[in-house]
């Protein structure tokens, strides 16, 4: 069973898929220039603010559908080692309220489509597995209990089911259960691992990562467990793992990183029907070659609800900022501009 025991790791998995209206239209996003991690917002202008200011840090981990709201996880150091703490906050204030317990290890946290309750992975009460609680704090239920460990749980666009990791069986495998933790189906059964599995927003198919080709790729599966293929034409054989795949609204597209051997990582947009591939070019003539084949790592994809946007982070000489680009991967060049670190966007009102 793969583990990611990263936090940073983890929460880049996540990403928003139920577009809303009107559309949320700035970006909340880790912030390192204060010295901790702490959350700051920008919007499409450039327009900053910090959202968050405690000790700890915090980490934007899911938007609700409407934007108006944040679940974040606060990390902090405590006598026996980390603890985690999920919390939700209010936007723009970032006034926040504590939910769920605190735990060694919280991962994940999804929002229903009514934005009434959130499912995420705790380690509170055994090695890992699913817990659901309503948005206010009440009603914590966990919805899994195995050993082995349940990890990345993820809401299907209507609420009904929730499609999760498990490596209950031997190695790690995708399971969909109802929305109350009954009626769990087995989606793979291979020797290799899959994990990282998110819906469409169509609520018909379901990306997720495995390596049972020898590589870590992206494939797709009906939400039946049927029809599983690859998502991408990259020949295995020509290296390279892919990684954090994050749907466009219509379902149609996939933005995911693909992180060759000896070169730094790449976003990388694919139709999924054509399986043509666009990269990132850059709006600035200035920037190195205008695709940014020679600057850093480009990570953390994330399109806007309305699908017009996608918000990423990219190392730009040695320096971290939040960048946007059209759906297309045109268009791009940066929202921030400060020393520190800033990386991890999620779409926010």
């Amino acid at each position: 069973m793969r583990l990611t025991h990263c936090l940073v790791l983890a929460l880049s998995l996540v990403a928003a898929c139920h577009p809303a209206e009107p559309s949320p239209s700035r970006i909340a996003f880790i912030s390192e220039r204060d010295g901790n991690r702490e959350i700051r917002v920008v919007d499409l202008q450039g327009i900053e603010f910090r959202l968050t200011t405690s000790p700890a840090d915090d980490y934007p981990a899911a938007a609700s559908t409407d934007g108006r709201r944040l679940a974040i996880i606060t990390a902090e150091q405590i006598p026996t080692g980390s603890a985690e703490q999920l919390r939700v906050a209010a936007m723009p204030s970032g006034i926040a309220h504590p939910i769920g317990p605190r735990a060694a290890i919280v991962r994940h946290p999804g929002w229903s489509p009514d934005d009434g309750w959130l499912a995420f992975e705790s380690s509170a009460g055994s090695f890992r597995d699913i817990y659901r609680i309503e948005s206010d704090g009440t009603r914590l239920r966990r919805l899994t209990d195995n050993r082995e460990g349940n990890f990345d749980p993820h809401i299907s666009p209507d609420g009904r089911h929730i499609v999760f990791v498990s490596s209950r069986d031997g190695n790690s495998e995708l399971y969909r259960m109802n929305a109350d933790g009954s009626a769990v189906v087995r989606l793979t059964a291979y020797r290799r691992d899959d994990w990282e599995p998110s819906w469409s927003p169509d609520g018909k198919r379901i990306a997720f990562l495995s390596d049972r080709d020898g590589e870590d790729r992206i494939y797709i599966i009906n939400a039946d467990g049927t029809g599983i293929r690859r998502a991408t034409s990259d020949s295995v054989r020509s290296g390279g793992l892919e990684s954090s795949p994050a749907w466009s609204p219509d379902s149609r597209r996939i933005a995911y990183v693909m992180q060759r051997r000896d070169a730094p990582a790449r976003l990388r947009i694919v139709d999924l029907a054509s399986h043509a591939a666009n990269a990132i070019v850059a709006r600035d003539a200035g920037a190195p070659t205008g695709d940014m084949n020679g600057a850093g790592a480009q990570e953390g994809p994330a399109f806007s609800p309305d699908g017009q946007w996608l918000a990423f982070s990219w190392n730009d000489r040695g320096n971290v900022e939040i960048h946007v680009a059209r759906a297309d991967g045109t268009d791009a060049h940066a929202l921030t501009h400060a020393p520190g670190a800033d990386w991890l966007p999620r779409w926010v009102r």
